[in-house]
Parts: C-alpha cells; sequence; structure tokens
C-alpha cells in the first residue's frame, strides 16, 4: 500500500507539473501566473511608466532658474526640454523593433539603467551644453522602456487582467505627464534644479532590482537579416527635422527658409523610409501593421486626445499666470487635479473595458473631452476658481478613461510576435502628439491672443483671451477627430487574448 500511495503521489505531481508548464508557456508565452510576481511585476511596469513621462516634464518650470544659473537665452535653455522630445520620438520604433529581436527584458532593463545614470549625470551638469548633452542619455534611456511597456503587458500577464494593468499604466503615464511641472516648481523653488533629477535616481534603482527578479527573459526572434541600419536612420532624421519644425516654428516663422527646409527635408526622409521598409528583407518597421484599420484608427485617436491634453497642459499654466495672476506654486496644485481624475478614472475604465470591451468606453471619453475643451475655451478674466477647476477634472476624466481601453484595443489588435513594434508604434503617435500639441497650441495662442514673441506678461491680461479661446477650441475640434475614429473602429470578439 506504501509503495502504491508513493506511485499515485508521484504521477500527481508530474501531472500538476505538467500542467503548470502548460500555463506558464501558454502560446509560447512567458506568461506570469503567480499572483506575487504578478503584482511586483505590474508595480515595475507602473514605475516605469511613471517615470518616463515626469523626466520629460519635470524640468518645464525650472528653466528659468536653469537659464538664470548658466547665463542663458530663453532659445537656448528651450533645448533641455526639446532635446529629450526630439530623442524621445525619434528612438521609440527602433527600440521597439529591438524589442522583438533581443526580447523584452534585455530592453526593458538596459532602458532604466541608462535613464537612471542620466538622471544623476543631469544633476551634477556644470554647463548647459552638459546638461543637453546629459538629457540626450536621459531621453535614450527613456525612450527604450517606454517603447516596449505597452507590449510587456499582453506577453506576460493573462488575458482576463491585460485591460486593467493597462488602466493602471495609462494612468501612471498621466500622472507622471501632470505630476511633473508642480513637483519641478516646488524642488526648484525651495530647494535647486539639481535636486530635480535626482528624484528619479531611487526610483529607477528600485526599478532595476525589481524588474531583474519578476520580469521573465525572453530570446525574442531568431535574426535572420541583418539589423535595418538604413531604416533606423531614416526614420530618426525623418522624426527630427518634423519635430524640430513643429516646435520652432512658432518662434522663427511657418515661412522661414529653416522651417520650410525642414518640413521638405522630412517629407524626402519619409519617402526614403518607405522605400527602404518595403525593399529590406527583415525591416525596422512592419508597415503591413498599419494596414490593420483597427491599429491604425486607434493610434490615430490615441495621437488626437493626447496632442489636446498636451496643449492643454501647456496653455493653462499661462492663463492661470498671465490672465487670474495665479502664484506658480498655486499654478501645479491647480494641475493635480486632472492627474487625480486620471489616476482615479483610468484604473476604473481600464477595468470595465475587461468586461464590456473598449469602442464604447474611448467613444464616451472622447465626446467627454470635447465638452471639456469646450467649457476650457469660455475661460477669461472673470471665471470663478469652481468653473477652471470643474473644465480641468472634466478634462483628466476624459483622458483617464480613454487611455486605458484604446491601449487594449489597439494591442488586441496586434500580432502575437509583433507586439513590441506594435506598442513602439503606438507611443511614437503618443509622444508625436503631445510634442505637437504643445506647438500647435502655442502658434495659435501667439497669433491670436497678440502675443508679441514671448513678451506676453506686456500685455493686459484681456487681450491674451482670445488667443486661449482658440487654442482650446482647437482641443475640441481634436476631441472631435477621436470620437470618430473610435466609434469606426471595432472591438475583438470576446476571447481576450492575443
Amino acid at each position: 500500500m506504501r509503495s502504491e500511495r508513493k506511485v499515485i503521489v508521484y504521477i500527481l505531481s508530474l501531472m500538476n507539473s505538467k500542467r503548470n508548464n502548460i500555463r506558464t508557456l501558454h502560446q509560447g508565452k512567458n506568461i506570469i501566473v503567480n499572483k506575487t510576481q504578478q503584482r511586483i511585476f505590474i508595480s515595475v511596469l507602473l514605475l516605469a511608466n511613471f517615470m518616463g513621462p515626469l523626466d520629460g516634464t519635470i524640468v518645464i518650470i525650472a528653466l528659468p532658474s536653469i537659464a538664470h544659473d548658466f547665463n542663458a537665452s530663453t532659445s537656448m535653455v528651450a533645448w533641455v526640454l526639446i532635446a529629450f522630445a526630439l530623442i524621445a520620438a525619434s528612438f521609440k520604433v527602433m527600440f521597439g523593433k529591438l524589442g522583438d529581436l533581443k526580447g523584452l527584458k534585455t530592453v526593458f532593463i538596459t532602458g532604466l539603467v541608462i535613464c537612471t545614470l542620466g538622471s544623476f549625470l543631469c544633476s551634477i551638469s556644470w554647463s548647459l551644453v552638459t546638461l543637453i548633452i546629459f538629457r540626450i542619455i536621459q531621453a535614450i534611456g527613456a525612450a527604450m522602456f517606454t517603447a516596449i511597456t505597452p507590449g510587456m503587458v499582453p506577453t506576460y500577464l493573462p488575458g482576463e487582467i491585460r485591460g486593467k494593468v493597462l488602466g493602471y499604466a495609462s494612468a501612471a503615464r498621466g500622472l507622471g505627464l501632470a505630476l511633473g511641472a508642480p513637483i519641478g516648481g516646488f524642488i526648484a523653488g525651495y530647494l535647486s534644479w539639481h535636486w530635480i533629477f535626482l528624484i528619479n535616481v531611487p526610483i529607477g534603482i528600485v526599478a532595476i532590482y525589481m524588474g531583474t527578479k519578476v520580469v521573465p527573459f525572453s530570446k525574442g526572434e531568431p535574426k535572420k537579416f541583418p539589423f535595418d541600419v538604413a531604416g533606423a536612420a531614416l526614420i530618426f532624421f525623418a522624426l527630427l527635422s518634423l519635430v524640430f519644425a513643429i516646435n520652432t516654428g512658432p518662434q522663427l516663422g511657418w515661412t522661414s527658409v529653416l522651417i520650410i527646409g525642414c518640413l521638405f527635408a522630412s517629407l524626402v526622409f519619409w519617402i526614403g523610409f518607405y522605400v527602404q521598409e518595403k525593399r529590406s528583407p527583415d525591416p525596422l518597421m512592419d508597415l503591413n501593421l498599419l494596414h490593420n484599420r483597427v491599429f491604425t484608427l486607434g493610434t490615430g485617436a490615441y495621437f488626437m486626445m493626447y496632442l489636446a491634453f498636451s496643449g492643454a497642459l501647456f496653455a493653462l499654466p499661462f492663463y492661470l499666470k498671465l490672465v487670474k495672476g495665479v502664484a506658480t506654486h498655486i499654478s501645479g496644485i491647480y494641475l493635480m487635479v486632472p492627474a487625480v481624475m486620471i489616476v482615479i478614472f483610468g484604473t476604473f475604465a481600464g477595468s470595465l473595458s475587461d468586461r464590456v470591451g473598449s469602442r464604447g468606453i474611448c467613444s464616451v471619453s472622447a465626446l467627454g473631452g470635447c465638452v471639456a475643451f469646450f467649457l476650457l475655451s469660455m475661460l477669461g478674466v472673470e471665471s470663478s476658481t469652481s468653473f477652471i477647476l470643474i473644465a480641468m477634472a472634466l478634462m483628466g476624466i476624459a483622458v483617464g478613461t480613454f487611455a486605458g481601453p484604446m491601449s487594449s484595443l489597439i494591442m488586441g489588435h496586434s500580432p502575437a510576435g509583433k507586439l513590441g513594434m506594435a506598442s513602439a508604434i503606438m507611443t511614437t503617435g503618443i509622444m508625436m502628439g503631445s510634442t505637437l500639441g504643445v506647438a500647435l497650441f502655442e502658434a495659435i495662442f501667439t497669433q491670436t491672443g497678440g502675443m508679441p514673441g514671448r513678451v506676453a506678461h506686456t500685455l493686459a491680461a484681456g487681450m491674451l483671451v482670445p488667443g486661449f479661446h482658440s487654442a482650446f477650441l482647437v482641443g475640441v475640434v481634436c476631441c472631435i477627430i477621436a470620437l470618430v475614429l473610435s466609434l469606426v473602429a471595432r472591438d475583438r470578439p470576446s476571447d481576450t487574448s492575443v
């Protein structure tokens, strides 16, 4: 009897081990089934999603202090911000492809290390040139891990919680984006701008340590052909010239020779990139992904929503300071309102999309964005604090309920072997929308608000109000386009697997 019992126990243990292996290797993926490891893995993703946008925005309010310390002009110190956006947007797709080729964990951890090192180097910068160089290093690392984090969710987590986790991730991104300016203003005002960059060092160290422990190792796809260096170079210069033109156009004038030349060069580079990708045996970007109707529509809707959101985050501090006379540290508290709404409603919407689908939620969110930006377009000299906060809260709710479900929709329609590439294209669209939003809102405000160059503080508040009206009405148009794109897209069948 004892020997028979041992045989039965041995057979059951083999069956259980085999069943666990089947679950772990489901569809060839390293699905994390342990609940504790899932929670740690999700925490790492949230830290990374918070860290990336925070790096890009935390320096905004500190730019005057940096210019003062280095005796630099406004146009020169602006490159501290522009350099980060240019590098981050330009390298998204390349690192997404590297994630597919080399494995998601390798690119993710390497990016965290580079970004953390860049943050530390920025904190000890001794000149404006060194600060810009170290910001480029920081941006390269941020581009690496932010390009592939959406693809890590369907790769390592079960299908029934992916929408919820993507909602958490979008909330973390929104929180990092919205809290960057108020945190930067507080630190720069009470300590020094050097400390702004040190805030990411402990966050990065924790994320690196936890990530090495819980993120499963994946080999990536076999490398049958040489890496598409030409494609990487072409898309870099295409994005570089386009983003430079968009960011610099309001200052130099859209008809200047430099801006027109950059736009023309960008067009040439894009055409060259298209030809190269069609000819390459192993292209940097799988252009067939753009043939996926839902993928393209969803990425376009994401682009429009973040164009409006980032433009508003840029314009609102100017409105509060120049029109309402609100102090800088108080303006930071105002900007926390949409951030809190993104965190609360982003989490809720992500979980809801797992049960009812994404299209309806995204459509309602885009419609809410239309209402929010219409209210923002009504802001004036006499607007009450409660009206301002309600409009900002509605904007945060709209963005928070849109991002997670739309991420789930886009990644759900992406091929399993191209998740790194798909997430890179999606996040590149978000970055491009964010960059264009700042430039576009500034250009419209400058033209319609009677602001000659950078001397807006010399004008009466009432003269600036039309500029803000026009800029926020652009946000209404963007949300209408996002609404149409969301309505045309469709959800996947009830099967949540990728």
